[in-house]
């Protein structure tokens, strides 16, 4: 891919090749990458906005996005068993706010607001890796596909930090288990809180009947309550024109 695309006339900062050249691909060095680039090329791939993926989410997209303003172009490998899961999807917002778990499971809260940006605001392009071999074709494809939106950066960008925005004003979805057991604790105090109501009601009543009613709001207070990681975005961070314009 970045052979591919020097072809046509970038400049491509992949780490991997820095690093066969003995330069430094430290954070610093990583960062300069980004910071001389117009563009950032992202891998969608499974985990990549975990929070264990620091480089990527901290190191590269967060500094190119928010200290850089450079734009970001994805790619989505298709055919592959590392690809983004952008189908199963997260329902702890209401509303029109559903996103694909990978934007919220395990990833940091922090860069959650990025995350479900993403996918809703920029239009990936396909790669399709076709068991992780691409042929010519495929290479050419996709290599159309990142120049129709590089060219097109500006307008996605705009939309992009629009997007941003909006989800920073929601609130951040917790992680499968903590929100289970919220939404268990919710059910649990509901029951409680219908039981002493109950009560309080009851004790009010006096005299025989009293006993009556204990037993039956018994009854009433139960029948109430009655997640492999691919190595996306770790060669690139960075693309630009070979003039170093536009």
């Amino acid at each position: 891919m970045a052979n591919a695309l020097k072809e046509v006339g970038f400049k491509v900062w992949v780490s991997q090749h820095q690093a066969t050249a003995g330069h430094s691909t430290d954070k610093g060095a990583m960062q300069q990458g980004v910071r001389e680039s117009e563009s950032i090329l992202l891998f969608m791939t499974k985990g990549i906005f975990q929070r264990d993926r620091v480089w990527v989410t901290k190191t590269e997209v967060t500094f190119g996005l928010e200290t850089c303003g450079c734009s970001l172009i994805c790619v989505a490998p298709m055919d592959d068993k590392h690809t983004f899961d952008f189908d199963i999807k997260c329902h702890q917002l209401s509303g029109q706010h559903v996103h694909p778990k990978e934007c919220c499971q395990n990833v940091d809260t922090h860069f959650q607001c990025i995350a479900k940006a993403i996918p809703a605001a920029i239009d990936v392009a396909p790669w399709y890796a076709r068991g992780g071999k691409s042929s010519t074709e495929d290479v050419q494809k996709c290599i159309k596909g990142i120049v129709k939106r590089y060219l097109g950066r500006e307008k996605a960008l705009k939309k992009l930090k629009k997007e941003i925005a909006l989800q920073s004003s929601l609130k951040k979805c917790q992680d499968e288990v903590s929100f289970f057991f919220q939404q268990l604790d919710n059910v649990e105090g509901g029951e409680v809180g219908a039981g002493s109501g109950e009560k309080k009601r009851e004790e009010e009543g006096g005299g025989g009947e009293k006993g009556e009613k204990k037993e039956g709001g018994g009854g009433v207070g139960v029948g109430g309550g009655g997640g492999a990681a691919g190595n996306a975005c770790r060669w690139g961070g960075g693309m630009r024109e070979a003039d170093g314009g536009g």
